[in-house]
């Protein structure tokens, strides 16, 4: 098994003894460490390690290692840099307010169903 980075475990651990100790605390400065390259190599590497499946691209890990790692590695870096970067939403994703609606209506849909059975 092959671990992170002693640098990449020293963060973690600093990370979560602050996140523990001040619950209130906002890590302002954590884009900096995202956007490291051994920062990406190490989440690629659990991502694989895990069976992790293609994305919203469609891009497997071989397609990536196909055309590079190293490549995609500074492209993913330079679109979190610049901003170009932009999440998409997931077939499953929903908002709060759209999940507020959604089991309010499932919940008026069962009691009126109830009701009409007694």
């Amino acid at each position: 098994m092959t671990k992170a980075p002693i640098r990449l475990q020293d963060l973690r651990r600093r990370i979560y003894r602050k996140a523990k100790s001040e619950k209130t605390h906002r890590f302002w400065g954590l884009f900096v460490h995202v956007t490291k390259i051994e920062t990406l190599e190490e989440a690629y590497r659990i991502a694989k390690r895990n069976g992790g499946a293609a994305g919203t691209d469609e891009q497997s890990f071989s397609d990536i290692e196909a055309q590079g790692l190293a490549d995609f590695l500074r492209g993913i870096r330079e679109d979190l840099i610049t901003g170009r970067y932009k999440p998409s939403r997931t077939a499953g994703w929903r908002s709060r307010r759209e999940m507020a609606k959604f089991e309010c209506f499932r919940f008026l849909a069962s009691a009126t169903a109830w009701c009409k059975a007694h």
